[in-house]
């Protein structure tokens, strides 16, 4: 149903604490303070739904848990762009829009059912599609009757909830809903035209900016967003269909209650408090039938998508593994002799009683192991035509090996060249007096200094 200010809390609230119900993957702590992992890409998809176009983003390794977001009115999939990212670094997140939503198609309401029904019948299409067999689902707003229509139809699949200002207690339908009831009860023409202000433009920025308590927070392309989308000819009879078909919702609601008691998937609740349209008296009956749930309530008036630093995240520490015990065995003999390679290491550990596997042990030892400092670079210097660079160059010809001897003076780049058919040092020397004599004499003593890197081959350099 259309939510005003006060369920619109922080996204990013809402992602550090889903962050709390994680499990932490076990790395050594090294490890996981040396990673720098790349920011997540999100794809967006459009596909074939049962012949309707569905749009979804998505996010993640496709072999992580899947995270199904389910998106409330009057916005759509794009109310998540924020949080999809901080959660695709550990799930593989789906956020799809629904028919007459964000950017998947409208058909005239005529010819199409905008019900709940069909909507959680369109999701669990996607999702086979996608071959999501088990998935946790976030649910806001009309996500709630959505995702947990779709729990009706595969309660093994759902593996959490996180639930925000998403209703299922019928205490939560205060005030507000009478105008709406009315047109539950007889579909009447009259009842019908009196919610068109919900699509209104004024409608649409009040859910952003009630009960905010720093209105210059938000950007208002949210509202801008969200009513070009309204203001698509036909999307308002889409919305009012909606409208009226939420009443099919709640003799649903015991049954919604039923999977919660029976099923007591781990749920989390983050509940803007000030919400005119699902108050706080909708949160506080999940209760009843999740007694371990996770409870928040949340003092804002917005989803505040913008904010200027993403929460922080819970520090955890990591389970101890099976190389833990034997770090420090690892560290003393590293101390010692620095490049000892990590298969002598794990076998060192395993006669120490180690039984876990090379590859942890390999991915902890670059962690500790000494760096030896660089040796220095001594540049110099000399003046010009006091430094000269000799060189053996190996030349191959159909009829054999040649070798060049090449002498060149420093700075002048002046240049003497001579074929030998071996590599020798009376070449290098014979042909230094040569190359001397033929560049003007030599100006000073000659010192000779082999290339230690082609030394093998034979070739020396002199300077």
């Amino acid at each position: 149903m259309p939510t005003f200010s006060s369920r619109r809390f922080p996204l990013a609230l809402a992602a550090g604490l889903l962050y709390s119900t994680a499990l932490a993957i076990a790395v050594p702590a090294t490890a996981l303070a040396a990673a720098e992992p790349s920011p997540p890409v999100v794809h967006y998809h459009t596909v074939k739904v049962d012949g309707v176009d569905i749009f979804y983003r998505e996010a993640g390794p496709a072999n992580a848990p899947t995270v199904l977001l389910l998106h409330g009115f009057p916005t759509s999939s794009h109310m998540f762009r924020n949080l999809i990212p901080a959660l695709a670094d550990r799930y593989h997140v789906v956020a799809p829009d629904y028919p007459g939503f964000g950017q998947s198609a409208a058909p005239d309401h005529t010819k199409f059912a905008y019900t709940f029904g069909h909507y959680a019948d369109l999701v669990d299409g996607l999702l086979a599609q996608l071959s999501a067999k088990s998935y946790a689902m976030y649910v806001m707003d009309y996500g709630a009757p959505v995702g947990y229509r779709l729990a009706l139809k595969h309660p093994d699949r759902v593996t959490a909830l996180i639930v925000q200002n998403g209703n299922a207690y019928e205490e939560g339908l205060k005030k507000f809903w009478d105008p709406i009831k009315a047109y539950w009860a007889d579909g009447s023409a009259a009842h019908r035209e009196a919610l068109s202000t919900l699509v209104a433009p004024e409608t649409t920025k009040f859910q952003y900016t009630d009960g905010v308590k720093d209105v210059s927070r938000i950007d208002p392309d949210n509202w801008g967003h969200d009513q070009a989308l309204l203001d698509r000819p036909g999307n308002k009879d889409i919305q009012l269909d909606l409208f009226h078909d939420y009443g099919s919702n709640v003799p649903l609601y015991p049954k919604f209650q039923a999977f919660f008691r029976e099923r007591k998937p781990p749920t989390l609740i983050v509940w803007g408090q000030n919400d005119f349209i699902f108050p706080a008296d909708g949160a506080y009956p999940y209760k009843r039938d999740l007694p371990d749930v996770e409870f928040h309530l949340i003092d804002t008036g917005q989803l505040d998508r913008d904010l200027a630093e993403p929460p922080p995240r819970r520090t955890r520490t990591a389970p101890p593994t099976k190389l833990a015990r034997y770090q420090s065995i690892i560290s003393t003999r590293l101390e010692t002799y620095a490049e000892l390679p990590a298969v002598r290491l794990f076998a060192e550990c395993r006669d120490a009683g180690y039984t876990g596997r090379l590859t942890q042990l390999r991915a902890f030892v670059p962690h500790v192991r000494p760096r030896s400092e660089p040796e220095p670079i001594v540049r110099f210097e000399t003046p010009p035509a006091h430094q000269a660079q000799v060189d053996f160059a190996e030349l191959r010809f159909p009829w054999g090996k040649r070798y060049a001897l090449l002498v060149v003076v420093g700075y002048s780049r002046l240049l003497w060249l001579k074929f030998h058919p071996r590599q020798t040092m009376a070449t290098v020397i014979s042909g230094l007096e040569e190359a001397f004599a033929y560049f003007g004499g030599c100006r000073c003593g000659v010192a000779l200094r082999p290339d230690e890197r082609r030394h093998r081959r034979g070739s020396t350099r002199c300077g």
